[in-house]
């Protein structure tokens, strides 16, 4: 099983330098946590979400859910299932795709 290749926004930064908003993107086929981001407002952040969730359909990812978080990720993308949620543990706020 491959992992996406993703199309990265003009925005996007060192996850270890900046903190600020980033979209999480949970995916359950493949099994993986995306972030993209730093953005400067949650309201840039939202707008610009739905492109990165259409990038990671088209790649073949399935069973999405995104969600807005103030945070400063450790790793753009992650495979390991320990460091993800469970799909059906998302908090409430998150929405599914």
């Amino acid at each position: 099983m491959s992992i996406p290749s993703l199309t990265f926004h003009p925005k996007m930064s060192n996850p270890k330098t900046e903190l600020g908003w980033w979209i999480e993107i949970f995916s359950a086929q493949p099994p993986c946590l995306y972030f993209f981001g730093a953005f400067d407002s949650a309201e840039e952040a939202e707008a610009l979400q739905d492109g990165f969730v259409q990038d990671l359909i088209h790649e073949g990812a399935q069973g999405i859910a995104v969600r807005l978080q103030w945070c400063q990720p450790q790793e753009l993308t992650v495979t390991e299932q320990s460091q993800m949620l469970d799909f059906e543990e998302f908090p409430p706020g998150v929405t599914l795709v």
